[in-house]
């Protein structure tokens, strides 16, 4: 077995491209050629060929001990870069090049040289990839996420919004702008016959599944492996705090909706309330027409303008409710709810 022998295989092994290298049979092979080395005479391992030679399969080994590390799925662009710097290479060299590398051409850049720096830098791409990961379940999770829908059986009678509808057509004769309110697309929508609307349902859950995202988003921030990150962590806490900016606006309007709607069966209410409701009334059943026939939650709560629309659609329906305050206190001051306040007694009638 002789020193030609074991060039000519290492030389085999550096032709190689090193991603199709087996570590595990090159690590083999140069633990046979230095055990092979060993055995000849003392004498021989005195000459300067043989040291040169032992030496260099250690390195090629060191530089084989790499190659499942330079294998590892997380390793990205930037990390190749990083390796490349880090011996010295063309940093031009994009991933791919990289790939293609034969193992001699490694070892000419002296991968074997820096292997702590190489195995910290692998390090720190598994840490990236799991930021990645991470970022790209929450990117999953809120781009198919839709809203859950139950049907409400609308208190108000057709026969009533018609009245109201009819008043409003003959106190203003010009059309309505919207102020605030309804985006364009929305002005269109026919819900004059209606009498059922599919209204938001199991919203707690989602503010307790945003709150936990915008933790581990916060959390995922102050990581130090977060540099890379940074825009993108960004870019979802601001799109959570705006989803839930919405959803809490648009929970509010829904529930004092509800609230207002239930008194149509149970008191006659005054015409100027009911033509003040009604207008806000069109304006919320369209909204909520457009979820059904669209129930993505980001698509519906980055709908333009959706937020000054729901803003709008809170003030109308605190005037209502502010009005109808008034005329139930009037109507139930005596008996009973003598002692209830214009609000408790408005929340005692809207409970059921």
């Amino acid at each position: 077995y002789s020193y030609r022998d074991i060039r000519q295989n290492l030389e085999e092994i550096k032709q190689e491209q090193w991603q199709k290298l087996d570590s595990k049979q090159v690590l083999l092979s140069s633990d046979k050629h230095l055990e092979n080395l060993q055995s000849l005479p003392k004498l021989v391992r005195s000459w300067d060929i043989y040291t040169f030679t032992e030496d260099h399969i250690k390195r090629i080994k060191i530089c084989a001990q790499l190659l499942d590390d330079l294998s590892n799925s997380a390793l990205r662009t930037r990390h190749w870069k990083q390796l490349i710097r880090l011996t010295g290479g063309n940093t031009l060299m994009d991933s791919d090049t990289f790939r293609q590398l034969t193992f001699g051409k490694l070892f000419t850049l002296s991968f074997q040289d820096h292997a702590d720096e190489i195995r910290a830098t692998v390090k720190r791409a598994e840490k990236d990839f799991q930021l990645e990961s991470t970022l790209k379940t929450y990117e999953e999770i809120w781009l198919s996420k839709t809203f859950q829908m139950v049907p409400y059986q609308i208190k108000q009678t057709n026969e009533q919004r018609k009245s109201a509808s009819t008043n409003i057509s003959s106190t203003n004769k010009k059309s309505r702008v919207s102020i605030g309110s309804l985006s364009q697309s929305l002005l269109n929508i026919d819900v004059s016959t209606s009498d059922k609307i599919n209204l938001l349902s199991n919203l707690d859950k989602m503010f307790i599944e945003i709150e936990d995202h915008q933790i581990n988003l916060e959390i995922l921030q102050t990581n130090q492996s977060a540099g890379s990150f940074l825009d993108e962590i960004s870019k979802w806490q601001s799109t959570l705090q705006h989803v839930e900016e919405v959803l809490k606006q648009w929970n509010y309007v829904q529930e004092l909706w509800i609230k207002i709607d239930s008194l149509f069966p149970i008191i006659e209410i005054d015409s100027q309330t009911n033509i003040h409701f009604s207008k806000i009334d069109k304006d919320f059943r369209s909204l909520m027409i457009s979820v059904g026939n669209n129930n993505n939650v980001l698509k519906c709560c980055q709908k333009k303008n959706i937020l000054p629309m729901l803003k709008y659609l809170t003030n109308q329906l605190n005037k209502s409710q502010q009005s109808l305050r008034k005329q139930l206190f009037n109507q139930y001051k005596r008996g009973r709810f003598v002692y209830l306040s214009d609000i408790e007694l408005f929340d005692l009638l809207t409970s059921g």
